[in-house]
C-alpha cells in the first residue's frame, strides 16, 4: 500500500510541476516582448519612415540654408507638412502605446511615434543621430547608450491580441546625419548600447532631444 501512495504522490507531484512549468511559459509567451516581437516587414517599414523623415529634413535644409526648428518634433513635423516637403500626415505616425492615427493635417503629440535632434547644422558630425524613434533619453556623447523612459512593462490583454507594443520597445531605429538608418536592437534592460557611434564629435556643440 505505501509503494502505490508512493507512486500515487510522484504522480501528482509530477503533474503539478508539469503545469507550474506550462503555467510559467504561457506567461513568458503572451505577456512580455520577447527580442523581436513583429514581423521583419513591419520593423523595416518604420525604419523607411525614419529615413524618409530624415531626407524630408535634408531637401527642407537645401532649400532654406538650415535645418527646420522648434520646441517639439510636433512642431518640426508641422513645418514640413505646411511647407510641402511631407504630403502624408501618416508619414509621423507609429503604433505604439499612446499613440493614435492623424484625423486632420493638424498634429497633436499622440500622432507622433519620432523625436528628433536640435540644432542641426552642415557642420554637424556625421554619425550625429538626426530622427529616432520616441521613447527613449538620449545622451550626446561619443559610445552613448539611448536608455529607455519608461522601462519594459507587462502587455495588458488587449495590447497582446492586437500586437501591441509595450512602453518599451525591443528595438529603436534612427537616421544619422550621413544618410544612414538603422534598427538598433536593445539589451535586456531595454536600452540601446552605443546608439551615439564611437567617432561621434560634438565640435564643441550643444544638442537638444526634440520629443513630441
Amino acid at each position: 500500500m505505501r509503494s502505490i501512495a508512493r507512486i500515487c504522490l510522484r504522480v501528482v507531484v509530477g503533474i503539478l510541476v508539469g503545469s507550474f512549468i506550462l503555467i510559467t511559459l504561457a506567461f513568458l509567451l503572451f505577456w512580455f516582448d520577447p527580442p523581436i516581437s513583429h514581423p521583419q516587414t513591419i520593423d523595416n517599414g518604420i525604419m523607411q519612415q525614419c529615413r524618409q523623415i530624415g531626407q524630408m529634413l535634408v531637401s527642407y535644409a537645401v532649400d532654406n540654408g538650415r535645418y527646420p526648428d522648434g520646441k517639439t518634433s510636433t512642431e518640426v513635423f508641422q513645418r514640413l507638412l505646411d511647407e510641402g516637403y511631407c504630403t502624408d500626415k501618416l508619414a509621423f505616425y507609429v503604433d505604439l502605446p499612446g499613440k493614435v492615427r492623424p484625423a486632420t493635417d493638424k498634429l497633436r503629440p499622440e500622432n507622433v511615434g519620432f523625436d528628433l535632434t536640435c540644432c542641426v547644422d552642415s557642420s554637424a558630425s556625421a554619425a550625429l543621430p538626426m530622427v529616432f524613434l520616441t521613447g527613449y533619453k538620449i545622451s550626446y556623447e561619443p559610445k552613448a547608450q539611448a536608455k529607455p523612459v519608461n522601462p519594459p512593462l507587462w502587455r495588458t490583454w488587449s495590447q497582446w491580441w492586437n500586437g501591441r507594443r509595450t512602453s518599451s520597445n525591443p528595438y529603436i531605429v534612427v537616421y544619422y546625419k550621413n544618410g544612414d538608418a538603422h534598427l538598433l536592437s536593445a539589451s535586456a534592460n531595454g536600452s540601446i548600447p552605443n546608439f551615439i557611434p564611437a567617432d561621434f564629435d560634438p565640435k564643441g556643440k550643444t544638442y537638444r532631444q526634440l520629443t513630441p
